[in-house]
Formats: structure tokens, sequence, C-alpha cells
């Protein structure tokens, strides 16, 4: 499946767990790209517009108020306000115009797989989309009901709430009767699930206050919190999984949700632990070439729609190199965190799974790798083109990344904790060290005395610069000296460093281009996880560069939020920085937290005497001489913690407002 970055900039998005809106200026229609109403990978609305005198009217004015969208609009008999608003299951409008009679509201009803959508995305491009059938629709007093049945079996059910409401040719208008009047727009998918009433808003109090005296850093926390929050998959029902981004990965991705959980586990640990719930439920059972599924094997991604959810692979797709090794990961990281609860200990077989797919592959091959299937590339960077050789040409398959070595070897070494036979302990923990040894005899490149970014199945190394050793810094697999050369290739504003961040693709590489999908491109989220790894690796100077350069992209930027991506071309030669793929992005919405923890320098350990370590060693850029968070969650406490700049070094207050429920000991 080919990639395509969505221009997101001059939309408006309404996000809400599996629901999500896209207009341009207010409407939905042909020859506006992806704009619609979609629920669970079907865009149930493909045409949405709103008429004043039977004509078209589009707005003066366009305002974002954190989950609403409001549209402002000059008609002849006086102005018209109308607020778009997310609620769980689907969402309401509220218009208020001065002459009710003038205007109307009209919505075409689709029922289209998002795929058939994305057809221009996908090589065998789908058929197109089914109308509900005349004897599918029911009215009542204030409410149209609208149902299709697909040929998965499953009733897809729109029920539009309002007054005076008609339906003709797939189409639903409304003309109201009084001058305020609301409509509502709600989704059922009979047998699968029910939509769940409340609000977004409740939700943003459960994270941590924030507070520094950068206003780039303030906002972009602010706007995340909220990307965050219109992303979890449905918290009125206890769910909080991170679902992946806005408009076309809004499903279940095993790799965008664990790093997701990562950035956020001090922050909000209800993500991670919905993550791992959600991932054990979905490992893999069978070995099927098709999905790609294998017994231990962490999903990649599992669609709902009649055909994404039925016909094709996606409906639960196992092709992800490094889902599995996150998946431990982000299980060891939570208990270490928060302990073994009673919701996470039923999970421990599914890590123990995990780990012994891992394992496996390792003992196998020495190193861990793919084949290719539904995605030829199944690493982070998953375009065909990402992973190529010195020349160009592109690697062949079986492909083992560098930076998954190190997911593997992290996730064999804390996840060793696990097992009770000592000898299995013992095997894992030298596979583990053959890992690190592999990254430094077989990937470190004499030419390039840098990390290559793979070793493909003709054992040729791929020595081009790329960001993927940065994760080397993440999983803290690397020694210093090693660590410190890492750190001076994505500082070299003639190899990674745009001026905006860390690139994918050092300039001057083969296949380089700072507007593809993932050569050359900045990432946000993987900034994020290479701040952290500068700051466990005490790289001051390199860690206040990027991050300042980071916070100047969003400033620059001007989104809501970060950006899925955003182009790598130099600074100095761009006249403006503008967004790329999706927004909002679960691990684009995730950096902000990366970075405050990489700042305060937060690391959890156990020490001999079984207690939890919390240590702090903090690295405050030169914007701040202050920075204040209350609500970080250790162990079942709630903790605050203030940096304070004094002429030498920096004051570290912390103390916990809320209990441990296990001994906690504080190091700064």
């Amino acid at each position: 499946m080919e990639h395509q970055a969505v221009k997101m900039d001059d939309m408006e998005c309404l996000n809400l767990g599996r629901m999500f809106a896209l207009f341009s200026n207010g409407e939905a229609r042909i020859g506006a790209p992806y704009t619609g109403i979609y629920y669970d990978d079907t865009r149930y609305i493909s045409r949405y517009v709103l008429r004043y005198d039977n004509t078209i009217i589009r707005p003066s004015k366009v305002s974002k108020e954190k989950f609403a969208v409001r549209y402002f609009y000059e008609c002849p008999k006086g102005n018209v306000v109308r607020t778009a608003e997310p609620v769980y299951g689907g969402f309401v409008e509220t218009i208020d115009q001065p002459a009710p009679e003038a205007s109307s509201l009209e919505m075409g009803v689709e029922f289209a797989d998002i795929f058939d959508v994305r057809a221009d995305m996908v090589r065998d491009a789908l058929s197109v989309s089914a109308k509900c059938d005349e004897n599918d629709v029911v009215m009542t007093h204030g409410s149209l009901r609208l149902a299709r049945t697909g040929t998965d079996g499953k009733e897809r059910v729109l029920l539009v709430e309002g007054d005076n409401i008609a339906y003709r040719d797939h189409t639903v208008i409304v003309r109201p009767r009084k001058k305020k009047f609301k409509v509502g727009v709600r989704f059922y998918e009979i047998d699968v699930c029910e939509p769940c009433q409340g609000k977004p808003q409740h939700f943003l109090g459960w994270f941590p206050k924030f507070r520094c005296d950068d206003v780039r850093l303030n906002s972009l926390y602010r706007d995340s919190v909220s990307n965050m929050v219109s992303l979890f998959d449905c918290p009125p029902g206890k769910s909080f999984f991170p679902l992946a981004g806005i408009p076309l990965f809004d499903a279940v991705f095993g790799r965008d949700a664990l790093i997701a959980s990562l950035q956020l586990m001090h922050f909000f640990p209800p993500a991670a632990r919905s993550t791992i719930l959600r991932l054990g439920k979905l490992i893999g059972k069978k070995s099927d070439k098709f999905t790609e599924e294998e017994p231990g094997k962490i999903i990649h991604e599992k669609r709902c729609g009649e055909k994404s959810g039925a016909v094709l692979p996606f409906r639960g797709y196992y092709g992800s190199i490094d889902s599995t090794p996150l998946y431990v990961l982000a299980f060891m990281e939570y208990i270490k965190s928060h302990g073994m609860d009673s919701r996470v200990r039923i999970m421990r077989k599914d890590a123990i799974a995990a780990l012994e797919w891992i394992k496996s592959k390792v003992k196998a091959h020495g190193l861990l790798g793919y084949v290719g299937g539904a995605l030829s590339n199944q690493g982070w960077k998953d375009s065909p083109d990402s992973v190529f050789c010195s020349d160009g040409s592109l690697s062949v398959h079986p492909v083992f990344l560098v930076e998954v070595q190190a997911y593997a070897g992290r996730a064999l070494e804390l996840g060793s904790q696990l097992v009770e036979d000592d000898e299995e302990r013992k095997e894992m923990m030298l596979l583990a060290r053959g890992l690190r040894e592999a990254v430094i005899g077989r990937y470190w490149s004499s030419r390039l005395d840098y990390p290559g970014e793979a070793i493909d199945g003709k054992r040729r190394l791929a020595d081009i610069v790329t960001s993927n050793p940065g994760h080397l810094l993440w999983m803290n697999f690397v020694d210093n000296r090693r660590a410190k050369r890492i750190a001076d290739v994505m500082v070299d504003r003639n190899l990674l460093n745009s001026g905006y961040g860390v690139k994918t693709l050092a300039y001057g590489q083969p296949r380089h281009d700072p507007t593809s999908y993932h050569d050359g491109s900045v990432w946000p989220h993987e900034n994020s996880l290479i701040l952290k790894g500068l700051s466990d690796y005490s790289l001051h100077e390199e860690f206040t560069l990027l991050l300042s350069e980071l916070l100047d992209a969003y400033k620059s930027l001007n989104t809501s939020g970060f950006p899925e991506l955003y182009s790598g071309g130099r600074r100095e030669e761009m006249n403006r920085l503008g967004p790329m793929g999706c927004l909002p992005t679960a691990w684009g919405s995730g950096a902000v937290f990366a970075i405050i923890q990489a700042i305060i320098g937060l690391k959890m350990e156990e020490n001999t005497a079984g207690e939890c370590v919390v240590r702090f060693d903090p690295i405050l850029p030169d914007s701040m001489d202050n920075m204040k968070i209350n609500g970080l969650r250790v162990m079942g406490g709630v903790m605050q913690v203030s940096l304070r700049r004094n002429r030498r070094d920096v004051a570290v207050e912390c103390f916990f407002t809320r209990k441990p429920k296990s001994r906690v000991k504080i190091q700064t």
C-alpha cells in the first residue's frame, strides 16, 4: 500500500474517539478529498452543506475552540453562527440564524468503507460505496434512522435527530422552524457497540497541570492534551486506547499506541493500561500468511469497515516488526512505574508470549527482521522506499533494522524478569547481549563512523545516514562515546538537522526528498524519543539545541499541536513551514510528554532493597528558568515537581501530594 500525505492545514477537523468529521470551510463535498463524517472506518456522510435562500453559503470566519469548530456567515437577512461539536458516538450542530425559513442543512448519505475513500492509495482499488435501501429508512417525530447491512453482515445505522427532517435521493434535509436549532448525528453498529454519552472536557482535568516560562511549550502542552483526549477510543466506556490519527488512521495501530503509551506513562497511566489490555487481547494466536499473524505477535493494524474490516488483511494485520518488543517494553515500564495491578496482571501471559516470539526469531537469525508482505517495510518508516543501500537500490528481504535490534534487546533484558526458569532467563540475557554486540560489530559503518539503517537479505549494510540510530539513545543501547557520535550527526546542519529538528534522512543521500513521507521529512514523535535519549545520556548541548528547534517549528507551523510530519527542507530556505500528514496523531500529541519527561530527567529504577527509586537529573533549556508539573503519576501516588534555575545549576523540588501505594524513594 502506498503512503500519501493528506493536506490538513486548510481543513477543519472534529474528532472524538472513533468519530471524525473533516470539513473544508464548513463543507464536505466532491472535489474536497476525504471530507465527510466518519465512524469506525465508514464514511456515513460524504456531502454536508449549509444553504441560505437555496444557495450554498461559505463562512467569512472559522474559529477552532478546543473540541468544537465555530463558523460565522454574513447573509442578507443577518449573520448566521454555526457551531459543530463532537460527542462520543456522533456530533451535534447548533445553528443560530435570524431567518430560519431561508436556511437548510443537507447531508448526503453514503456508507463508504474508508479504503473506498482512499482508493487512490490502494493498488487494487475497491468498488464504490453502497447506499442504504429505502426500506431501511425509518422516519419518526424528530428523528430519521437510516440503516444498511453490509456484505460483512454488520448493520450500520445513522440516526439524525432534529426538527423538520426530510429524506430524498439519499440526502437528509433539515429545514429549521426556529432561529436557534440543533441537529444531532449519531452512529450505531448493531451487536458491535452502542454510542456513549459524555463530554471530552471532563477528561482534560485528569492530566497534570503544567506551567513554565516558555510560552511555546505551555501552548504545545495545552494543545497536545486536548488532541490526545480526542483520540482516546471511548473514555465513558473506560477505554483510553489511543487511536493512531486523523483522518486516515483513526483505528487500532499497535506501534503508534505503544509509543504514545510510553510517552504518557507518568502523565496519563490509563492510556498505557488500556493499550496493554487491548493489544494483549489481540495478540497473535495462530499462523496466517495472509494477515501475517503468528503466535505471540502484536497486531499492527485493525480495521472495522465493510471491506477493510472483512476482506483486506487489515481486518487484523500483523505486519509490524517492532510492535511486539514495544509491547514488552510498555508492559515492563508500566509495572515498574505503577505496579502489577489486577487488570495488568492477567496480561503477563501475553507479555511472555511476546517474549517467546522475539526469542524464537533472534535465535533463528541472530537478529530480529521481517520478510515483507502487504507492507514491504515493517518498521515505523513503512513506506516502500524507506530502506535502501548507499547506491539507492532497495534493500532485499529479509530486512533487519538497526533500531529494532535495540528494541528487541531491551525487551529481552527487561522481560527476563517475568520468567521463572533461571536457564531461560540466562538465555534471554545472552541473546540481548548478542544484539548489543551486533549493533557495534555489524551495523556500525566504518565509512560513516555511524550506524547503518539496516542489514538486508544479501548481508548488505544500508550505510546511509538516517535518524534510525537516534532510537539507540532512547533505548540506552550504546556506550557514551558512540552516543556522542550519534548526537553529533543529529545536530549537524549538513546532515540530519534541518534547523527545525532531526530529519528521517540526511541531505545528500540517495532518494532524499524533504517533503516525502520518510525520506527526509521531520517527525515530531521521533524527535521526542531522540530528545529523551539525549537527556538520558546527559548530552546537554545537543538536547537544548534540538528542543529549541522543535519548539520553533511548533511556533512556525501555527497548528493546534504537532502534525504527523513536516518538511525537512533547510530552515533558512523555507518561507513557511507547513504541516503534512495527519493532525492530530497519538504519537505526535504524545511528543510533548516525552519532552517534559526529558527536561526533568525522570528515571525509574529498583534498588537492592526492592524500593522504587524515582530519580531526577534535569536539563532546563536556556529559554526557561522555571517549570512546574503538578500531577505526575508514580506507583498510585501523585507527585508535584518544580524546577528553578540558580546561578550554577537547576534546583529540583518534588513531593507527593497523594501518597503512593508502595515504598518510593526520591533522588534529586
